[in-house]
């Protein structure tokens, strides 16, 4: 029997070995760190949603417009109060986009970035006296 020929194919099975457990400990960090990323922006948008869904004023004036409409610094009224609320809890190293829609229809913004986009959304129902459902709908990305 060969002993030299047995020991090269211990040698290079080790050495496979070696490298496999080198790239599943890089593949596995980084993927824990994605995760890590997402986790946080979705506790972002949770609170988010949150709050504009427990605020009495933010909950009327979101019940009250008749069409889809996608909220800017430049909304009028409370529905400016929303996004400047949004903005001030969205970190600096994330951009977002939020919408109100009626709560049967799809939807979406006009323009995806070509990035990773988390999105989160919640319904807006009723208050006393108006029954007009409504999905506060928030896109997040990184800059």
């Amino acid at each position: 029997m060969n002993k030299r020929g047995i020991i090269k194919i211990i040698e290079a099975f080790i050495a496979v070995l070696l490298v496999a457990g080198v790239l599943l400990f890089v593949v596995s960090k980084n993927s824990s760190v994605l995760e890590t990323r997402q986790e946080r922006i979705e506790e972002i948008q949770k609170s988010i949603l949150q709050d504009i869904s427990q605020n009495n004023d933010y909950r009327n004036a979101i019940l009250g417009i008749t069409a889809e409409q996608e909220l800017s610094q430049t909304s009028a009224g409370k529905l400016g109060e929303i996004w400047l609320s949004v903005d001030n809890q969205i970190p600096d190293e994330l951009e977002f986009k939020i919408k109100i829609c009626v709560l049967e229809n799809i939807c979406s913004i006009t323009v995806y970035p070509e990035k990773d986009v988390y999105t989160k959304s919640v319904a807006i129902t009723s208050n006393i006296a108006i029954y007009r459902p409504k999905q506060f709908k928030i896109w997040t990305w990184e800059k």
